[in-house]
């Protein structure tokens, strides 16, 4: 049995196996379904959510909060950070938000600020600011060559359920109106 663990209801040792369903939510103008992680007794046939279960659903609700709120994806953040050269402890040198805050925007465990976002994606579109913030922090990095494909190059867009807004499902941005739907 895989990743089975005692119910705490009955007690019956290792009998309530991870299960995956789905909850509509909403947060702006955004609506989807998200993944809710649980576990279910075969026993007593309790559902419950544990301290794994609940990490995990509160970092699907991050990531519809990020893509609400017009926020770079956590995998996103992660990618603009090594592009730019940058360890985490160094990200946290030259944008700022504490010792940990890169972690966390990474692994979806908080949102990130719209200033924060802007920040990181102005170092990654115009390298002069980059190198500004890199003297503001008494750093000096070298940026990585990184090669992008073609079909990296051609964005892709979907409309969403709720709504009539677009998105590239990449950076997880609305896409201005007026842009053609590709895919």
């Amino acid at each position: 049995m895989k990743n089975c663990i005692d119910c705490p209801i009955c007690g019956a040792s290792g009998t309530a196996e991870p299960r995956i369903s789905f909850q509509r939510q909403n947060v702006e103008s955004i609506a989807c379904d998200v993944k809710v992680h649980a576990h279910e007794c075969k026993e007593c046939g309790c559902t419950f959510a544990g301290e794994d279960d609940s990490r995990l659903n509160k970092r699907e609700m991050v990531c519809l909060k990020k893509r609400a709120f017009n926020l770079l994806s956590g995998k996103r953040v992660r990618e603009i950070r090594n592009v730019l050269g940058l360890t985490i402890e160094n990200a946290n040198k030259v944008f700022g938000g504490g010792p940990v805050a890169f972690s966390k925007y990474e692994n979806d465990d908080i949102c990130q600020s719209e200033l924060m976002d802007k920040l990181i994606i102005g170092a990654e579109k115009f390298p002069e600011f980059y190198d500004y913030l890199l003297d503001r922090a008494g750093m000096s990095v070298a940026r990585k060559d990184v090669s992008v494909t073609k079909s990296e190059t051609r964005p892709v867009v979907f409309v969403m359920e709720a709504s009539d807004d677009v998105y590239d499902p990449k950076l997880y941005r609305r896409v201005p109106e007026g842009v053609k739907r590709v895919g």
